[in-house]
């Protein structure tokens, strides 16, 4: 996805930007966007001025975005980056605070080991099969290790997955929460300047 505030790339999954927290949904056409398809040629040539956004029509989210913003407070994403620093893999690993997770840094080795552990078992498996008999080594060969390799595959692709969505989940809810003081700390500022 690309943001329409800043032109930064983000990832399929992000709602917010990381560069300038602008909303990534897509936004609704106007009135005057959904009728204009049906418009004559001329309108075709030339699209219908763009009509300024109203302030109810913008995401909650963002107008609370851009008044904590205003007001001096520190963003989302530099919270999240100074709560999360990175660290190394060693540091991580004598992290006993478990303010850094090291799950996410190594699932992707981890996946390729298992991958190369699996194909070397099926491989064992074919060579002892044609040890027993020719006619099971070729069975073994062409059916077995290959459906115990793509099967053992996929339940660990399942197992990290599940171990990603999680971390995914304590990183997203990491924003919601700084996001919520950010409210709470706007209101409270706004109900005293008010």
């Amino acid at each position: 996805m690309i943001c329409a505030g800043c032109g930064n790339a983000e990832t399929g999954d992000a709602v917010y930007c990381s560069n300038c927290g602008a909303s990534l949904a897509p936004q609704r056409p106007t009135q005057s966007q959904a009728a204009w398809p049906a418009a004559d040629a001329r309108a075709a040539i030339a699209p219908p001025p763009e009509e300024p956004r109203a302030a109810e029509s913008q995401d909650p989210y963002q107008q609370d975005y851009e008044r904590a913003r205003a007001a001096g407070f520190p963003q989302p994403q530099q919270q999240q980056r100074a709560s999360a620093s990175p660290q190394g893999f060693i540091a991580a690993l004598f992290d006993f605070g478990f303010n850094s997770f090291v799950t996410p840094k190594v699932v992707k080795v981890i996946y390729v080991l298992i991958m190369i552990l699996t194909g070397l078992g099926a491989v064992g498996f074919a060579i002892t099969a044609f040890r027993v008999s020719p006619a099971f080594g070729i069975i073994a060969l062409f059916i077995l290790c290959p459906l115990f390799f793509l099967v053992e595959v996929a339940l660990w692709r399942i197992v990290l997955e599940l171990f990603i969505v999680i971390f995914r989940i304590a990183d997203d809810l990491r924003v919601i929460r700084v996001r919520g003081d950010l409210r709470s700390d706007s209101a409270e500022a706004n109900g005293v300047s008010g």
